[in-house]
């Protein structure tokens, strides 16, 4: 509002990558850690493209995340500042207090305030004689919106008075302002939060603050809504204990005295060896109570865990003192403790479910225990969070490589735990206690491939209610072929020339929210009841499933399958005797389904831990998406990219879906490999991508006999324009271009014959934002299509003329970047462009 009033146009960006339109100005205001770093990075990337000016605003809080996150955010700055890249300026606030600030963030002052309103007495920790300095809100702002005309890139300034408020004069301060009715007590066993010292950097010219200190607080005390009563089991406010000196304690021993020489010898040889005996004990045991942890969780000993981790967590802290990429250890199992505390909340809803499956009583959840829980995963997520910004900071070579895998895995970690306590903040709801709560899972089958995972003859309702079970059911998707029907994805009206699809043949939209809409509003008006989540499950996840269970019988079959022959046994069910109008290989598919879902409700404590293995797994391959209609869960699932949605992520995308139309040939008999090439034709820095897919159907003409029908579905960056398109390198005139969500597609129907090989190659331009001669770091998105077994992959970036690729992960050659792999999963890759 204060940028407003001053004449510019604002636009915020709450998270995630910028905007593409150019601004002049760039603020980064971030507070949550987990934006601090890595948004600083990405908004200074976009200054140095705009260019833009760029101001770093350094809060003043109480969180060792956010101080540490800010640090690392500065030797970003620093760098570029260094190299002369983008123009910088550091605004450093003082302490924030004011209406709709709060009071948890305003230091001692707010602490005081809370007690100000509660009752008669003011606290202070210590002397009294911590000092801070407190700026009013609005000052603030005065400050940040002064400083684009005032602040010169390349300065760091303070926007903060330069005399700084002392606890015991604020405490005196509020006692005036009360009467003289609160006392002002001391506690001087326990001493203040460490000060910060002076708020760093020049004054800001002529920046005046406006606002006296008395008059702030005034403003607060008329504003302030009254406090909440404070409530039990809540944190004590984090203090730091003094040091006590313990009286020397002496003990008598009768025992053969040595000699001094060996006492002299024995006390040299203990205080050169005494560092590396401490330091092999904690290893050890630190390294044992690990062991313990690992131990206990896979047992779903949750209160065991949480013991070892204590104990593990104290170790390692003492560990770091010596070795400091301990402390990232150290903050790992602090969060293995905080999630083992209320782990049991957890696996108590997951046996509510197998026991109502069962009709055995069932213990009902309160809403206090998923709010603990949440709580405590909050925790969890905060102590992964530092531990992360700390692996950052390892930069001894012998641990480089292990600090790289350890970011790795901490990062999955925070995935899961910011899904994980969303979804405990809705469980309630959810689970069903606060009214029944309906999902459809959809059994797709892989080799009979869809845009979202494979065609689904089969989908079951699970109805939630009070935490428990209240209804499975299974049916046949044709039942409801004539319920209703929704317009035909725009690809299957113009080369299939079908206009209406019913609820079975939704899914050919590559966006699984986008289809799981459709299937939801279809069955709803053909059962009359409410649909609140759609859960999309791939015969590759149905194959992690049985590794865990073992074998299924399939009595109707009179066939047992297992991980190793799953999908032999889809592939000759669907094969043998098939003929138009079978329903054979949707009941097998349908069996499966209802077997495992079966087998899943019965299973034992002990196999959580595996199945949660198989869930992750299959999410991150995207063999198992989950879409729900409403709450946070929603936006969490998509930033964790398990619903199925089309990546937004900026920079380059590519994503390749195949739709199976054969009427006998199984997908397994077609391998596909994908080719993708971005380069300029001549010297105007123009960029082209070029993407070769390879259909190879391995099929013979006795087994089986068709030809693979395949509508293929290229995405690609929104406002890709085709260039040109080759089937089996002749020009080939069928391609369709159409806009998908937030892409430009591209459309085919294209035939391979048994035991042949198709190519289809596309060209097109890619946006003016990929021109080389603006791009200085090119980033690009590869979605992995549900249900694909880990198609080979080719990448190669040929920068202009004068122009090199290096990258850190990507192998380089005369200039050019290259990337060989797989698709197991969603594929980043990124890398700069630089002169020769």
């Amino acid at each position: 509002g204060v940028l407003e009033q001053k004449g510019h146009r604002v636009a915020i960006l709450p998270e995630g990558d910028p905007p593409k339109a150019r601004y002049d100005l760039i603020f980064q205001l971030a507070r949550d850690p987990a934006n601090v770093a890595e948004g600083t990075r990405l908004l200074l990337e976009k200054a140095k493209k705009d260019p833009s000016r760029l101001f770093f605003v350094g809060w003043r809080l109480d969180s060792k995340l956010y101080d540490e996150a800010a640090r690392f955010a500065r030797t970003y700055l620093e760098d570029a500042a260094g190299k002369n890249e983008a123009e910088i300026t550091v605004l450093n606030l003082g302490r924030l207090y004011g209406p709709e600030v709060d009071l948890a963030d305003s230091g001692a002052l707010g602490h005081l305030i809370v007690e100000f309103a509660r009752g008669n007495t003011l606290t202070l920790y210590g002397e009294g004689k911590d000092e801070d300095y407190y700026i009013f809100i609005e000052d603030a702002l005065e400050g940040l919106a002064a400083a684009p005309a005032s602040a010169q890139p390349g300065e760091t300034y303070a926007i903060a008075p330069s005399i700084p408020a002392a606890s015991e004069a604020v405490a005196k301060l509020l006692s005036e302002l009360g009467g003289g009715r609160h006392e002002i007590g001391f506690h001087r066993g326990l001493s203040a939060l460490e000060e910060k010292g002076k708020v760093p950097g020049k004054t800001l010219p002529e920046f005046k603050i406006k606002t006296s200190f008395h008059d702030g607080i005034m403003t607060i005390l008329k504003t302030a809504p009254a406090p909440a009563p404070p409530k039990t089991g809540g944190r004590l406010p984090r203090l730091r204990t003094p040091l006590l000196r313990l009286p020397p304690i002496s003990l008598k021993l009768r025992a053969p005295q040595p000699s001094r020489r060996k006492l002299v010898a024995m006390g040299i040889i203990l205080l050169i060896l005494s560092p590396l005996l401490y330091l092999i004990g904690e290893i050890g045991w630190g390294a044992y109570q690990l062991s313990r942890t690992k131990n206990a969780l896979l047992a779903v000993d949750f209160p065991r865990a949480e013991s070892a981790s204590a104990t593990t967590t104290a170790s390692l802290n003492r560990l770091a003192k010596l070795f400091p990429a301990a402390g990232a250890l150290a903050e790992v199992s602090a969060a293995v403790g905080e999630i083992s505390s209320q782990g049991t909340v957890l696996t108590q809803a997951l046996e509510n479910l197998v026991k109502s499956r069962r009709g055995e009583e069932i213990k009902p959840q309160t809403a206090a225990e998923f709010r603990a829980a949440q709580a405590a995963f909050a925790a969890a997520e905060q102590y992964l969070t530092l531990a992360w910004l700390e692996v950052q900071q390892i930069e001894t070579g012998f641990l480089q490589k292990p600090a790289a895998n350890l970011q790795e895995v901490l990062e999955e970690g925070l995935k899961v735990l910011e899904v994980a306590t969303i979804f405990l903040g809705q469980a309630e709801d959810l689970l069903g206690y606060r009214g029944e709560r309906t999902y459809l899972i959809l059994f797709q089958n892989s080799t009979e491939l869809r845009s979202t995972g494979g065609f689904f003859g089969s989908l079951a309702q699970l109805t939630l209610a009070d935490g428990g079970i209240k209804k499975l059911e299974f049916f046949d998707s044709y039942q409801f072929a004539n319920a209703g029907k929704v317009p035909y994805h725009p690809a299957v009206r113009q080369l299939l020339g079908a206009s209406e699809t019913p609820l079975y043949d939704v899914n050919i939209y590559p966006s699984f929210p986008t289809s799981a809409q459709q299937i939801g509003m279809l069955f709803s008006q053909a059962q009359g009841i409410p649909v609140h989540g759609i859960w999309g499950a791939t015969l590759n996840f149905a194959q992690e499933l049985l590794k865990v269970m073992g074998p299924l019988e399939l009595l109707e079959f009179e066939r047992t399958v297992d991980a190793e022959n799953l999908f032999a046994v889809v592939t000759e069910e669907r094969e043998e005797d098939f003929f138009p109008g079978t329903t054979r290989k949707k009941r097998l598919v349908q069996a499966l389904g209802e077997g495992l879902i079966e087998r899943l409700f019965v299973s034992s404590t002990s196999a959580y831990p595996n199945l949660a293995r198989a869930v992750w797994e299959s999410l991150n391959q995207r063999n198992l998406l989950l879409y729900f209609t409403q709450g946070g869960i929603v936006p969490a699932l998509t930033e964790a990219g398990w619903d199925g949605e089309l990546s937004t992520t900026a920079g380059d995308y590519l994503g390749i879906f195949d739709n199976n139309y054969s009427a006998k040939v199984n997908g397994v008999w077609v391998k596909r490999k994908i080719d993708y090439r971005v380069f300029s034709p001549d010297r105007s820095g123009v960029a082209r991508a070029e993407t070769t897919i390879t259909w190879e159907h391995t099929g013979t003409d006795s087994w089986p006999s068709n030809s693979y029908q395949n509508l293929v579905l290229i995405l690609t960056p929104k406002g890709s324009k085709l260039m040109g398109a080759f089937l089996n390198g002749a020009d080939f005139s069928g391609t369709f271009p159409y806009e998908e969500g937030n892409k430009t597609a591209f459309a085919a129907r294209l035939w391979t014959p048994h035991s042949a090989t198709t190519t289809f190659k596309i060209i097109y331009e890619l946006p003016a934002e990929f021109h080389f001669d603006r791009l200085k770091n090119y980033r690009l998105t590869v979605q992995k299509q549900p249900g694909t077994f880990g198609d080979p992959f080719t990448f190669r970036f040929e920068p202009s003329v004068g122009q090199q690729a290096v990258s850190a992960i990507l192998r380089t050659e005369d200039g050019k970047a290259i990337f060989e792999g797989s698709l197991e999963r969603d594929l980043s890759l990124e890398l700069e462009i630089k002169e020769r």
